[in-house]
């Protein structure tokens, strides 16, 4: 809209300011920091060439997973390149996801706090369309014929309460739903009621899971990344991880 400049009285576009707030607990904020400041380092040869703060890069990456905010819209409040975005941001994705709880920890402490069952079910992580490598069949890998769009597929180990607890990396989302795994201990069963509460927990909290517009190669990190954002967020719990 082109209206009046009241200094100048010319025509031009009307801006305003104003603050924002972000749903997150600042104690994930101030965690995800901690985590990005120590990878720094360990890994800048020169830490003073980057452009932004460790703090910056965690408010980019949550803003991200918590609003689904536009790359050039996160690069432009941080005042730094869209190149320097993305790779802020998918640097952050990996700091994250590398404190991903491990299936064989999960199973384990599933076995000492004797839980009576672990449920496992799959959800399609939606991305942009794309043309990539075709499956036996013909058809596109990444196309769901079940939901009729194009993603991966991730399957979601929950725990009895339908907390995600677990999830594994990305199938594209041609693949069928894996059949649950079982251990003589009839860990894994097919309650599918509760796996899916726990589907929907992870989307619901990071609606940026909702539909992923980076490369769906991404989603085995992303996923892992979210599950760990979400148990900062839960707060301190009974199991290890």
């Amino acid at each position: 809209m082109q209206s009046p400049n009241t200094h100048t009285g010319r025509l031009g576009p009307c801006l305003i300011t104003y603050r924002a707030t972000l749903d997150v607990p600042p104690d994930t904020l101030r965690t995800v920091t901690r985590w990005i400041a120590a990878h720094r380092r360990v890994r800048d040869i020169r830490p003073w060439q980057r452009v932004a703060t460790a703090r910056t890069q965690a408010l980019l990456v949550l803003r991200w997973f918590k609003d689904s905010t536009r790359v050039h819209l996160l690069a432009r409040d941080a005042e730094i390149s869209i190149a320097t975005a993305y790779r802020y941001l998918h640097e952050a994705v990996d700091v994250i996801a590398l404190r991903a709880p491990d299936l064989h920890d999960v199973l384990a402490t599933a076995r000492q706090e004797d839980w009576p069952y672990v449920c496992l079910d799959g959800t399609l992580v939606a991305t942009m369309q794309l043309h990539g490598p075709k499956n036996p069949s013909g058809a596109e890998s990444w196309y769901s014929g079940k939901h009729h769009r194009h993603g991966g597929n991730i399957q979601v180990l929950c725990d009895p309460t339908g907390y995600p607890v677990w999830v594994s990396p990305v199938s594209p989302g041609s693949t069928h739903d894996i059949t649950a795994a079982r251990t003589r201990n009839k860990l894994l069963t097919g309650l599918r009621s509760v796996a899916e509460r726990g589907n929907a927990l992870l989307k619901k909290t990071w609606p940026a899971l909702q539909m992923v517009t980076l490369d769906p190669h991404r989603l085995t990190k992303i996923t892992a990344a979210a599950l760990v954002l979400l148990h900062l967020q839960r707060g301190a719990r009974r199991s290890r991880w």
